[in-house]
């Protein structure tokens, strides 16, 4: 079972639409909504939602300033109580039969499954591996401050090679492109600000 983990700043809608068919998936146990805003004129409507699904979902507010990184961060220090986790973009739509195949596989034997076009191994994180990542939650490692809103699956991705677990890609069927909610300009500035922080620390991964 999984616990769906997806931060936003309302940056896009498409969680609306994608969190619907996330919450009906048997295999979801929880949808940790992670709001990076402050409480006041941000309150979720959950209303869009089933009636008799709305239990799965729990929002946080932040009060802003985590980003991604540190949204995921916020949701592991919480205590995750289902086994697996799944990290998720707030701009994405996708079929969700990946759910499916995902909950059949024993994630402990693998360090991150992400986005690809096919069910491979790879040790070079790919282009987009990111935007929906699939783990046993054990293998999760904090995210260090320095790098907020990008790099977080590289911190993951690359970790996991240190200890040898193996990093595979898995089809996504997208029925949209992503990216949607790094084009403000407060999130660009985070972005440079990462790009910094990355260049001068990872050489441990080289």
């Amino acid at each position: 079972m999984f616990t769906y983990i997806v931060p936003t700043i309302f940056g896009s809608e498409k969680w609306k639409t994608q969190l619907k068919s996330v919450i009906a998936h048997p295999y979801i146990d929880k949808v940790w909504l992670i709001v990076d805003l402050p409480r006041e004129n941000n309150d979720v409507d959950l209303s869009i939602f089933d009636e008799n699904l709305k239990f799965k979902i729990e929002v946080y507010y932040t009060g802003g300033g985590m980003f991604c990184n540190g949204a995921w961060n916020f949701a592991m220090d919480m205590g995750v109580t289902s086994e697996n986790i799944i990290l998720a973009n707030d701009d994405i739509l996708y079929n969700t039969s990946v759910i499916d195949t995902m909950g059949e596989i024993n994630l402990k034997e693998y360090g991150i499954i992400g986005c690809g076009s096919d069910f491979r191994q790879h040790t070079i994180r790919p282009y987009g591996f990111g935007q929906l990542m699939f783990m046993y939650k054990h293998h999760y490692t904090t995210i260090p401050s320095g790098i907020k809103h990008h790099y977080g699956d590289d911190w993951l991705f690359y970790n996991m090679n240190l200890v040898g677990m193996p990093n595979y890609t898995i089809r996504v069927l997208y029925e949209t492109n992503f990216g949607e909610s790094s084009h403000s300009d407060y999130v660009k500035e985070r972005i440079r600000q990462d790009m910094e922080w990355w260049t001068q620390n990872n050489k441990k991964f080289n």
